[in-house]
């Protein structure tokens, strides 16, 4: 027999192996095809709304946490600035004082370095205040991001679990291979 007359043997062969397999499983292999692309189509699509969703609202944190960090600053800008204007003010007062009553000298003066511990322990008592509040905040948005992320995790994980099941049910229904091999290893 020659080469051509094998290959159209073994060819019209296959088409026939494939007309009974199309006539056996034909509708069952379209319908999981049909059940893996949409199940494919809605997990790329929940893994994108989901990455979507996370970007905007770590954005949105960001830009929170940022508004929240410039105020703070504005806030302290402000009352430095005031706490100066108060000290200039003080200065003045106590000039005047000086060249008015020079025997009081003594007392505004020791009025004026406590009252200036004061407002310093309380600047400095604020300014911890502030920092801790600030740890804090970059504290929640951390554990925020890592929750997230192990929501992330989960999730990828939960389909990672799903594809080896429906692995392990192709198995199943075909545990010697594929179909195909099973058809070409009996003829």
């Amino acid at each position: 027999m020659s080469k051509d007359t094998t290959t159209r043997g073994a060819n019209g062969g296959d088409q026939g192996v494939d007309a009974i397999r199309e006539v056996l499983l034909g509708d069952n292999l379209r319908m999981y095809e049909q059940r893996f692309e949409l199940l494919d189509k809605t997990v790329q699509s929940e893994r994108e709304a989901l990455r979507d969703a996370f970007e905007q609202r770590v954005t949105q944190l960001e830009a929170s946490f940022g508004a929240k960090i410039k105020q703070l600053e504005t806030d302290l800008d402000t009352e430095r600035k005031a706490r100066a204007d108060d000290m200039k003010h003080m200065g003045s007062r106590l000039e005047e004082a000086w060249k008015q009553l020079d025997q009081q000298l003594q007392k505004l003066s020791s009025d004026h370095q406590s009252f200036k511990g004061e407002s310093q322990r309380e600047l400095l008592a604020l300014s911890k205040n502030l920092f801790k509040e600030l740890q804090d905040r970059c504290a929640n948005l951390n554990a925020y991001v890592e929750t997230e992320s192990a929501k992330l995790d989960d999730a990828m994980a939960k389909r990672a679990q799903m594809a080896e099941a429906l692995q392990a049910m192709a198995l199943s229904l075909f545990p010697e291979g594929s179909p195909e091999a099973d058809q070409s290893g009996k003829q």
